[in-house]
Parts: C-alpha cells; sequence; structure tokens
C-alpha cells in the first residue's frame, strides 16, 4: 500500500532527524530538553498528560495549554536535561510524568 509505505518512510525520517539534532546538541554540549507532543488541539488544559504512546491515532493528542505548561516546567530543570518525551493527554499531573 502506497500510504503506508509514504507513513513509514516519514515515520523513519522523523526518527532520523530527532536522533541527528540529539547528537548535535550532545557534541555541542547544550543541555536540552525534547517535547514531541501528539496533534494539538484548542480544547481547555487538563494539566493531565501521559509520555506513553496511545495505541489508537485518535487518543494521540494533546491540549496546546497543557504543551506549553510542560515547556515551562521544564525550564530550569536540569534533571529533564538530555531527555526526548512524546506528550498526549493523559491522566496524571505534569510534575508526576515528568519527575
Amino acid at each position: 500500500n502506497k500510504q503506508r509505505l509514504t507513513q513509514i518512510c516519514l515515520a523513519d525520517l522523523n526518527r532520523i532527524k530527532l536522533n541527528t539534532l540529539v547528537a548535535h546538541l550532545s557534541i555541542r554540549q547544550i543541555n536540552y530538553t525534547i517535547f514531541r507532543p501528539g496533534s494539538l488541539t484548542d480544547d481547555r488544559a487538563t494539566g493531565k498528560v501521559q509520555t506513553q504512546r496511545p495505541s489508537s491515532k485518535e487518543k494521540m493528542t494533546i491540549h496546546r495549554e497543557d504543551v506549553a505548561r510542560a515547556l515551562t516546567y521544564a525550564v530550569g530543570k536540569p534533571q529533564l536535561g538530555g531527555k526526548v518525551f512524546e506528550l498526549f493527554n493523559g491522566s496524571k499531573s505534569l510534575t508526576d510524568v515528568l519527575n
């Protein structure tokens, strides 16, 4: 199936781009935290997230405000440095998930 092949190629390309970025930041000794949010929604934030990828594509979403809160939370937290988090709507608080 041509569409499925395209999806696989794009997933591989995104993984290569992420690995290249992480290697570049590590070589330059830059402390980083990368968030890879699901599809963004404009719904009201819940403050509840998860980093485990949901099994269905329809559930791979997150509220924009919850992503903004995660970014704000990560600033100045060296223990989160050098990590990559996928971020989706979930059932746990941001502090529980990221600590």
